[in-house]
């Protein structure tokens, strides 16, 4: 055996090591609380796949090196099918628990409010000159909660400007790559590693192998290739077209045609369940219709909150935040609005309210990393040291399961209210260790 051949020998054991330490790792995972996190439902059945395929792939190289024989064919075929199957994991942790995703979703949304450029982050910065932080107000929360725009076009209709909604739709977007753990990259590496390893190895053993190996590659890639579009993309083209139909038959008038349309789009894209639009266009003609379901109740919220009754929506959302249960998308939705109210609440100067409301979410959400950074500011308008430190010590946990680097800005305004609440207690020790971990320093 030449030293090449050994050297791709070597780099498939590698490949077969770094599959090991996938199956062991996480692969994605999201908090729930302040020291407890849960796996995505998708993980268990990809590493089951991931499992499976490189127990296949053992026994025939195995067998093939028993019998002497070339089971190049098979090899090639096992470790590409299996690293395809493994591209479509992101769209299998969007749709294959809606739950799941939408509390992922719910998650970044809040991380995305507090660290651009517009966000509480950076005004905290430049607006807190005081140890009160009394002139600073607090973002609002978008109104809709959402992976994704939802289809609207063929797959053939797809141009360079549409490339973000698209990679979003197949669950590559900012919610995936936050909570990412290292098993899937890892698992992802290491059948490159093997595929290299196996097609570098056999395609050694004379020029007639090589070309015959070659095309096999090739073909192999290709069918892999048109499973991973057709397993994607045949659930999307399905739904956006569902949609349509359903715009359409809204048009004209047809509300139960179009409901059922509705509901058709959500079964062939679970996704779209906590899309806040698409819930409560539901819940519009589920309204219309009189059937009184969940998304006619959310439905019904929304209507009051446009006409400015802020009492009769918390009084609402009181109402169908006891009915939910904690694995529930409406529960989460409920919860949503309930953070704008105290949001709103928070920027009118109704302090102890803000306080209640917040609260009230956290009960519901222990990971709501907004709920404790403002009650941290809270905290700190009102001179409450042991409660900016208990939410301080919160947003730290929350942060830890984040992967952003922007999750540094957080921190650091963390900090900086810490530093004020010691500074204001005249722990001026405490105050300058705070400041200074607050800019980078000290751990």
């Amino acid at each position: 055996m030449t030293i090449n051949r050994i050297a791709l020998l070597l780099v498939a054991l590698l490949g077969a090591a770094f599959l090991g330490l996938s199956l062991k790792s996480s692969w994605h995972a999201i908090p729930i609380g302040l020291d407890e996190v849960v796996e995505a439902p998708a993980t268990r059945w990809f590493k089951g796949i991931l499992l499976i395929g490189s127990m296949i792939l053992f026994f025939v190289f195995v067998i093939s090196f028993w019998r002497k024989t070339i089971a190049w064919n098979t090899l090639t075929m096992v470790i590409l099918i299996q690293f395809i199957l493994l591209l479509v994991f992101p769209f299998a942790v969007l749709n294959l628990d809606p739950a799941y995703s939408a509390k992922a979703t719910w998650l970044q949304q809040q991380f995305d409010t507090l660290t651009w450029l517009g966000g509480d982050v950076y005004k905290a910065h430049s607006d807190r000159y005081d140890f009160r932080a009394l002139s600073v107000n607090v973002q609002d929360l978008p109104f809709r909660l959402a992976a994704y725009r939802p289809p609207d076009q063929g797959l053939l209709s797809y141009g360079v400007s549409d490339w973000q909604d698209w990679s979003e739709r197949m669950g590559y977007g900012a919610v995936f790559a936050q909570f990412i753990g290292k098993g899937w990259s890892v698992g992802c590496i290491g059948l490159v590693f093997l595929l290299v390893g196996v097609s570098g190895f056999y395609m050694r053993i004379d020029e007639k192998e090589k070309q015959w190996s070659a095309k096999a590659l090739f073909f192999w890639g290709g069918m892999s290739g048109i499973i991973m579009v057709l397993l994607t993309n045949l659930p999307i083209q399905l739904a956006s077209k569902s949609l349509s139909s359903a715009r359409q038959l809204n048009v004209n008038g047809d509300f139960q045609q179009a409901l059922q349309k509705l509901e058709m789009a959500e079964n062939q894209l679970p996704s779209l369940q906590f899309d806040t639009g698409f819930l409560l266009q539901k819940g519009a003609l589920q309204s219309t219709l009189q059937i009184e379901e969940l998304a006619t109740k959310l439905y019904r919220v929304y209507q009051t909150g446009r006409r400015g009754l802020k009492h009769q929506v918390e009084v609402q959302l009181e109402a169908l935040l006891n009915e939910q249960t904690t694995n529930d998308i409406g529960y989460l939705e409920a919860n949503r609005m309930l953070m704008h109210l105290a949001i709103d609440s928070l920027n009118v100067g109704q302090n102890q309210k803000a306080m209640v409301l917040f609260e009230k979410s956290l009960q519901r959400d222990p990971a709501g990393l907004m709920a404790h950074f403002h009650l941290q500011l809270l905290a700190l308008k009102t001179a409450s040291l042991a409660d900016n430190t208990r939410h301080h010590e919160a947003v730290k946990a929350i942060l830890a399961t984040y992967q952003r680097k922007e999750k540094r800005a957080i921190l650091a305004a963390s900090h900086l209210m810490l530093s004020q609440g010691e500074f204001a207690e005249g722990n001026i020790a405490a105050a300058s260790l705070a400041r200074k971990r607050s800019r980078g320093y000290g751990k």
